[in-house]
């Protein structure tokens, strides 16, 4: 078959790239020299990438594999029509940028343009991108490695940016004449061209578009890595400059999570400076260092908290009130004060710490510098070390930081990191990597880069170093006695007998299971107790249909004896149960005189004084010595002084390790488990469990392998490790919840009652008719704490202040398929109404307003106390929710526009087939339409019954979220009570 002349042609004319000439105008016709190497093809909102290979004779760059971008709207003729003005200024920013001389810089290779088609040509990132490195490590905890390249990249990318910046000026001066700032009188538009336009060798460019997706990784030969900013996307933000931005509706390609606030004050005309990439900046290391810190989970959860009442990802900024500046985000700023606050790693000098308050100091700044020339010209050349400016004592925060600042920062902070490590002593670098490494909790082997799984952010378990206890301990019980019985070396295989314990980064992987078949071949004084003092046991009764538990009775039917009158005279010894004569002899031997158990000082049977005692809890586990957790005997039978497993060790000698005197090294089995040990142990699972520990001054657990000691500092292991997580410190205060409530977060407080509450949702009674009560002491000291009213689990602070409706917002968990009413018949002075998770069995969450961004319902919703007002005993005399009941339909919902979860999903309407109904609890702020708005609300149902107020009785079926269009608000609602 013949081809025409003018089509065949194009075979024998592919171009040839070559670096003496950067940009390309093929004809519609010609033949692109790309062999496609991978079929995944890598889309965006303005274009693909290819990965591509380029025959050696038609390219003379080093580059083996090419990243060819094509530049592609699909939108209207004014998007097409801005990708064509915006790309002769893109190619002349790209090829100057070329000539800029910064490893972390992407330099682009040739712009080509054929037809409408653009492309950019670009050496390929074989490491893939910094986002997509993240998520590769879903949980981990700090170490050196980690947070040393990520203080090395961030001064490359800073150092980048300084480049991009100030480039061609010979001290990186400010200049009055920064032709990065746009002028306030040009249309946005023309500004973002004008910015381009005016690129010099003397001018600066920003970015404009940083996120962790556009900074990626390159190996070199030696398999060291690079992360490089790519992607200046210039057309990108000129086609944005050109949609409608007075349109709410109107598509807004590309994540705004890392905009800065300026970025709002475009449609106004409001000038935007290269400090815009400076705010971007402090997004990515935020993330960077969360990720450090607890991995990509974390990030994820830290991600959902940016998650708008629309379910789509935020910006790090919030306006509260319109028509005022921005401030920082909620979620950001609670999620900075939380690690500075509690992290083990921000409890001392550390390099992470210098950064975090880097990025809230300086980075994630909403203020600006002033324009004045006088300012401006006060940064210092390129190489002087200037000292950042610090927040003021009244509070007033500084400017936002320059590349130039940023730079020197980070160069700070790695300086004073080089230097510590340098001057450390072999001994002390051993100890530096266990206390960067002591957040890891190894499942399989020591060293396993597993962890244990998060249950919640305040639950994730940490190992500050605590050597000094460790020393005191050892000096005071002697060093031999603690010394196991044979110092033998053991036998070892080759790659055991090479391990370099000294190296400050020795860390082994390897699960449990492989070293257990290597192994094959691998060879207190007693104190005079006060009269006054008591210990108070915890235990777990067991089975008590299979068991007759011991106990005392008004009057025992059994013939035992085991009745009130016959235990004042003497309790038999050898009719007591094991667990208890252990409880007993710790007792007697920790110099105790009196021991409180449950089952013997409160008369059990329904005409025992139960109920008159169990209000009395809260003293009895507050005022004891200590307790006495019994956690590895499941029953009153087992006990817990039982023979433990003998923890596995070797021995080995290593000359260098220590002094040189050729010490035994003892490597031990890792057998510091509080969470699985404890927490999640049968004992721990029991509902009345939870407020006795919380009350409790000190506990000692007796578990299966050791025993734990927990007070308000910490958890102290029989090992002498220190192990402490937030919420553990929450339950174990002594003066439970003192501590908490000293963080200046409302929101971290609010967080801290939810999260008591879900983990005592999920807890086991032998009685549920207890769940009201075995949480009452707790409930009395939180309503204390907050200053506030309240009952069944449901805190008032005031009117409009929204603790009362974050309260009521609870809902069942997505764990649970259905909550189980709880039948009070029994025991009807313990019932508590349909709006208190109380009232249900099974375990719940809490459905979460944002913060600062929903009005609170104050005339639709009033508590029973605003009538009653006092204690709980009063609170607890009125059951009435009164409220406004409104209509809902949502049959024509969209996806993501109404969310509702239903307490016992079966049950949807009321007994006599009525639809439900909803009572608004809180709408979304903002200057959205009415119907737009979206609404917190409570579903109800109705009842046949009527209350003393003639108003019409409702119980509590879920809640929800909806916009405002599927509600009846033009109608003044329905009055009644929810009960």
């Amino acid at each position: 078959m013949e081809y025409p002349f003018q089509i065949s042609q194009w075979k024998f004319v592919v171009p040839v790239l070559s670096t003496d000439r950067f940009r390309y105008s093929l004809e519609p016709e010609q033949i692109l020299p790309f062999t496609l190497l991978d079929d995944v093809v890598k889309q965006g909102a303005f274009g693909r990438v290819y990965r591509v290979g380029i025959h050696h004779s038609h390219i003379d760059h080093p580059a083996g594999e090419i990243a060819v971008k094509q530049i592609i709207v699909s939108g209207s003729k004014e998007e097409q029509k801005a990708i064509n003005d915006a790309w002769p200024n893109e190619v002349r920013a790209l090829q100057i940028i070329k000539d800029i001389d910064n490893a972390h810089l992407i330099h682009c290779i040739a712009a080509i343009e054929r037809d409408k088609s653009r492309y950019l040509l670009f050496p390929w990132a074989n490491g893939g991108n910094l986002k997509e490195h993240w998520e590769k490590e879903p949980r981990q905890a700090p170490n050196e490695a980690n947070i040393k390249e990520a203080l090395t990249q961030l001064k490359g990318l800073a150092g980048a940016l300084r480049c991009l910046h100030y480039f061609g000026r010979a001290n990186d001066s400010e200049d009055p004449s920064d032709t990065s700032m746009e002028d306030a009188s040009e249309p946005d538009v023309n500004a973002i061209i004008s910015e381009y336009s005016r690129v010099t060798l003397d001018g600066s460019i920003r970015h404009g578009d940083l996120k962790p997706e556009n900074l990626l990784w390159f190996f070199d030969d030696q398999k060291r890595r690079c992360l490089k900013i790519a992607d200046l996307g210039l057309a990108k933000r000129h086609v944005i400059a050109t949609q409608d931005r007075s349109n709410p509706t109107a598509t807004r390609h590309g994540t705004v999570l890392y905009e800065a606030p300026e970025a709002q004050t475009a449609a106004t005309n409001q000038p935007r400076s290269r400090q815009y990439d400076i705010w971007s900046v402090g997004c990515i290391t935020l993330e960077w260092i969360i990720w450090i810190l607890y991995g990509n989970d974390q990030l994820k959860s830290f991600y959902d908290d940016l998650k708008g009442s629309d379910r789509d990802y935020g910006p790090y900024y919030a306006f509260d009130t319109p028509g005022h500046p921005p401030t920082l985000h909620p979620a950001v700023a609670y999620w900075m004060t939380y690690i500075l606050n509690n992290h083990p790693i921000c409890q001392r000098d550390s390099a992470i710490k210098d950064l975090l308050k880097l990025v809230q100091e300086r980075l994630l700044v909403v203020q600006l510098p002033p324009r004045r020339p006088t300012t401006l010209q006060n940064h210092r050349a390129r190489g002087v070390q200037s000292e950042l400016p610090s927040i003021t004592p009244d509070g007033s925060v500084s400017y936002r930081a320059t590349s130039i600042d940023l730079e020197n920062a980070i160069d700070k902070i790695l300086y004073r990191l080089v230097r510590i490590d340098e001057t450390f002593s072999l001994r002390n670098k051993i100890l530096r990597y266990l206390e960067l490494a002591s957040g890891w909790h190894p499942i399989h082997g020591f060293g396993a880069k597993e962890l244990a799984h998060y249950t919640s952010q305040l639950e994730d378990w940490e190992f500050p170093i605590d050597n000094m206890f460790a020393q005191q301990v050892v000096l005071s019980l002697g060093h031999n006695n603690l010394m196991p019985g044979s110092s033998t070396s053991a036998t070892l295989c080759h790659r055991c007998r090479n391990l370099d314990f000294s190296n400050p980064s020795f860390c082994l992987e390897e699960s449990s299971d492989k070293l257990e078949r290597s192994s094959e071949s691998c060879s207190a004084h007693p104190f005079n107790a006060y009269t006054p003092q008591y210990i108070a046991l915890s235990h777990r009764w067991g089975d008590t249909n299979k068991h007759r538990p011991f106990c005392t009775r008004l009057k025992d039917t059994s013939g035992r004896g085991h009745d009130l009158e016959s235990f004042k005279r003497i309790i038999p010894f050898d009719q007591v149960p094991q667990t208890f004569r252990d409880a007993i002899e710790t007792t007697r031997r920790l110099g105790v005189r009196y021991l409180w158990i449950d089952s013997l000082c409160i008369i059990q049977g329904d005409d025992g004084d139960f109920g008159t005692e169990a209000k009395r809890m809260e003293d009895v586990f507050s005022c004891a010595y200590c307790v006495i957790a019994a956690s590895r005997a499941s029953n009153q039978l087992e006990g817990f002084l039982k023979e433990r497993p003998k923890r596995r060790f070797l021995a080995t000698h290593q000359s260098g390790l220590a002094g040189g005197h050729g010490d035994p090294l003892y490597i031990c089995e890792a057998i510091d488990n509080f969470g699985r040990h404890v927490l999640d142990g049968d004992l721990n699972r029991r509902g009345w469990v939870l407020q006795e520990r919380a009350l409790a001054r000190r506990t000692v657990y007796f578990a299966e392998t050791q025993t734990y000691f927990e007070c308000g500092q910490g958890v102290r292991c029989e090992t002498l490790a220190k192990t402490q997580n937030n919420l553990a410190d929450f339950l174990g205060d002594a003066r439970f919840p003192d501590k908490a409530f000293r963080a200046s977060s409302r929101g971290l407080k609010i967080r801290y009652f939810q999260d008591l509450y879900r983990r005592y949702s999920k807890l086991e009674f032998s009685h549920i008719q207890d769940r009201p009560v075995a949480i009452a002491g707790l409930e009395d000291r939180l309503r204390r704490a907050y200053g506030s009213k309240g009952g069944f689990g449901i805190f008032d602070d005031g009117p409009g202040h929204g603790l009362l409706h974050r309260s009521l917002l609870w809902q069942r968990s997505t764990d649970e398929e259905a909550l189980e009413p709880i039948d009070f018949s029994r025991h009807p002075e313990r019932a508590a109404p349909t709006w208190s998770w109380m009232a249900f069995r099974g375990a719940i969450d809490y459905l979460d307003p944002p913060f600062h961004q929903v009005q609170w319902e104050k005339r639709e919703v009033e508590p029973p106390w605003s009538v009653t007002p006092g204690g709980s005993e009063q609170s607890r005399s009125s059951r009435h929710l009164r409220v406004v009941v409104r209509h809902f339909n949502v049959a024509r919902r969209q996806p993501g526009e109404v969310d509702l979860v239903y307490d016992t999903p079966e049950r949807k309407a009321s007994s006599d087939g009525q639809r439900p109904m909803c009572v608004v609890v809180a709408r979304e702020k903002g200057g959205k339409s009415v119907t737009e708005k979206r609404y917190y609300v409570l579903l109800v149902s109705g009842t046949p019954e009527m209350a003393s107020s003639s108003q019409k009785v409702f119980t509590r079926l879920g809640v929800g979220s909806m916009l405002g269009k599927y509600i009846e608000l033009e109608q003044n609602g329905q009055a009644g009570v929810v009960r």
